[in-house]
């Protein structure tokens, strides 16, 4: 419970200052490309120091010799603990869906985080959408998209839906795949027992999950990239969310039970 208290007290610290900091910007920074840059930069600073805090590692491999071009990443998903890994390493936009935007708290994170929204279940506003994406991508800003279109319960990845893809083909930035593979907690290696307590999927709820997180020590998680794609060389969002959920899954390690 000590713990406990003691790493809410640690978050709300972190989220006070980021919410002063965000609605700040909100109000100095009136061009949005701008403000995304900015907050995004913010996040991963903070993200820096919540996994510090949290005591999650993060190895990393494959990112030391990334183009400074903006890229659109593209990753498997297992909680929202993957967005703070992920800023962490690399300052991006992340897109989400108009349901998170609409959820309690959650909603009014992503919105302070300059997040970028898509209706996953209406087919009149891709269009826009996407060139809402392209335009942050053309900008020099990477954003991030999670192309299973939900999170996960770690025992496989799903397939890589493909509309969002356009947005890197019309821009001509390339796609950089990465893979999470969350290795340990606690000494132990992550499993179908204790994964619960790190990935937040189906009907979980946010803030008992949330504070059930702040019990566990010692996580270590994966980040492995692959070689970036070029997207002018496809010009089929379905080859290139084949060809990156291919490089993807040949790097994950699916969750099984403790022997």
């Amino acid at each position: 419970m000590i713990r406990q208290i003691r790493k809410m007290v640690l978050f709300a610290t972190l989220l006070g200052s980021f919410v002063v900091i965000s609605t700040m910007a909100q109000f100095i920074i009136r061009t949005r490309h701008r403000r995304r840059r900015f907050l995004a930069r913010l996040v991963s600073i903070e993200s820096k120091l919540a996994l510090r805090a949290f005591q999650v590692q993060v190895n990393r491999s494959g990112l030391s010799d990334l183009d400074p071009a903006a890229h659109l990443i593209v990753s498997n998903h297992l909680g929202y603990l993957d967005i703070l890994v992920l800023a962490s390493l690399l300052p991006c936009a992340f897109v989400t869906s108009v349901e998170i935007r609409n959820t309690p708290f959650l909603g009014w994170l992503t919105e302070l985080a300059g997040c970028l929204y898509v209706e996953r279940r209406s087919r009149e506003k891709l269009g826009v959408e996407i060139s809402d994406i392209r335009h942050e991508l053309e900008r020099g800003l990477n954003v991030c998209i999670f192309p299973e279109a939900t999170s996960t319960n770690g025992a496989g990845v799903l397939r890589f839906r493909k509309p969002l893809y356009n947005a890197a083909i019309e821009s001509g930035r390339p796609v950089l795949p990465i893979c999470l593979n969350y290795l340990s907690i606690e000494g132990q290696p992550v499993s179908i027992e204790n994964r619960d307590f790190l990935f937040w999927y189906g009907e979980m709820a946010f803030l008992s999950h949330l504070w059930s997180f702040f019990s566990r020590t010692e996580i270590v998680v994966s980040v492995e990239a692959g070689d970036c794609v070029c997207s002018t060389q496809y010009q089929c969002p379905q080859i290139l969310a084949e060809k990156t959920h291919s490089m993807v899954q040949a790097r994950f390690r699916p969750i099984s039970a403790t022997i």
